[in-house]
């Protein structure tokens, strides 16, 4: 079959009534961690990291073996931040934007979360629009690592005539 990233293959060999019962369920794998856990560690696989019944023997492993990388999980607040585009009607101009919630709470790994200070909101258009805008937008998701517990922010957009100034000199 296709390789399939994250999976390994076994290949085993044995009697035909003690192969015949494992041959539609998954072969779980097991490994020993170390603790505590190093960034980095390889394992290679042997007939140790699986459980099969007497007289069935492991032939192979694909891969023989893999790299694991591990990384802390931290949890941050990020600010929300809505992403406005277009102008609205001629004579109308954006006075406020207010987001509900204003900020998530995300946790996912070090690395990925390090970096990021808020989330943007999809795209909403104000374009043309002359009174204030109320809408439920979607978060867009940095990464699929990241766990955010919500997927929609609810943005307020405040749209009012402009203010014109005159001062006359008498």
């Amino acid at each position: 079959g296709k390789d399939q990233e994250g999976q390994v293959s076994v290949k085993i060999k044995g009697p035909e009534p003690l192969i015949e019962p494992l041959k539609n369920t998954p072969l779980p794998i097991f490994v020993n961690l170390p603790s505590p856990l190093p960034e980095r560690i390889k394992l290679r696989f042997t007939q140790e990291n699986v459980s099969l019944p007497p007289g069935v023997q492991v032939v192979s492993f694909e891969p023989e073996s893999l790299e694991l990388m591990f990384e802390s999980v931290v949890k941050k607040e990020l600010t929300i931040a809505p992403r406005v585009v277009g102008s609205p009607k001629d004579g109308f101009e954006v006075t406020n934007v207010r987001v509900y919630p204003q900020s998530v709470s995300a946790r996912g790994p070090r690395r990925e979360l390090s970096h990021l200070l808020s989330l943007d909101t999809s795209e909403i258009d104000i374009t043309d629009r002359d009174r204030t805008h109320r809408v439920e937008v979607e978060l867009k998701d940095p990464s699929n690592l990241i766990n955010i517990g919500l997927n929609f922010v609810t943005v307020e957009i405040d749209i009012r005539p402009k203010q014109a100034e005159l001062k006359f000199a008498n």
